[in-house]
Parts: structure tokens; sequence; C-alpha cells
């Protein structure tokens, strides 16, 4: 077949999406039950295409130093809140792609920086606790989302992390 390209596409899933690489333009099926939708797009530079789809970081100042900027920034004021809060013998992980902190086998927390917001994961008894605090903010059973275009609010995640630590047996604390 001479005169004809191939194109062999890449598919690359990335949470409620798959992105299929064809070198210079990406096909991107996103699924969202309000909204399934199909959108073509030039492909990302390849640094980026591989920060977000291949790599796993081994520890959490590895996951954060890959954010720049507000995002990092913001990633590493959570970070300290937990870290600040949680006894010492509590221990630092990566879980689920997410830099989370654990007391023995018992999740305390996780979070995760995404394009548009910090996602907190206290558990769902604290966002059920917090409902009334947290009514400004986007929230699922298990996760808090701060977005990047407000304040983050510290005082209440220093609330909401006080709070989730009271939770656990005195043996744990």
């Amino acid at each position: 077949m001479s005169g004809e390209s191939q194109c062999h596409y890449r598919p690359v899933v990335l949470g409620t999406s798959v992105i299929f690489d064809g070198g210079d333009l990406s096909v991107q099926l996103s699924y969202d039950r309000r909204s399934p939708s199909l959108k073509m797009r030039p492909s990302p530079p390849p640094d980026v295409a591989k920060r977000e789809t291949t790599m796993t970081a081994s520890s959490i100042s590895e996951y954060i130093d890959r954010y720049d900027g507000d995002v990092r920034d913001r990633l590493l004021s959570v970070y300290e809140l937990i870290r600040s809060a949680v006894p010492d013998e509590a221990e630092e992980s990566i879980s689920w792609r997410m830099p989370t902190f654990k007391l023995g086998t018992e999740p305390l927390f996780f979070f995760t920086g995404t394009k548009r917001h910090i996602g907190f994961y206290p558990t769902p008894e604290a966002i059920a606790h917090f409902s009334t605090e947290l009514a400004a903010y986007g929230t699922t059973e298990h996760l808090i989302q701060l977005r990047h275009d407000a304040p983050l609010p510290t005082e209440l995640i220093r609330e909401i992390i006080a709070w989730r630590l009271q939770q656990l047996p005195s043996d744990k604390v």
C-alpha cells in the first residue's frame, strides 16, 4: 500500500479517560455519566505524558517534587499540616499512587494533586462530621476537593486532621 500512512495509536488510561496517542494528535475518550465525550487534541509534550502516565513516585517528597509552582506549594502545605499532627510513628508511603499516612495498618490520610484541585481524603466519617463546614467545597463520600482557584483552608484542614486522630483507639495515638 504505497502512499498510505498508517497511524498506530497507543492507549493510555487516565482515570475515566482513555487517550489514544498517535504522535502529533491524540484522541481522548472521556466517560462521565452526565456527558460522555470524544475530544481530539494535540498530543502533550513527551515529558508531560510520561509524568502523567508511566511514573509512580516512591516517596511523598518525590511525589510533591513532580509538581511546579502553586500546586507544589499547596501539596507541601497539606503534607506539613498532616506531618505536624500525626504521631511520630505514623508511616509515610505512596498507596494507590497517592501520598499516604498510615498508623500501623490503619490509613489516616491520603492526598493528591490534580489539574484543578488538591484531593484530600481523611475518612468518610470525617467528611460527614464536617459536612456544614465543607458545604463550599466539592466532596464525595471519601474526597474533599480543595480547588486551586481558592485559598487553601488550612485551619479547616487542621481541624479535620485533629478530629480524625481523636477517632483512633487510644492505644494507636
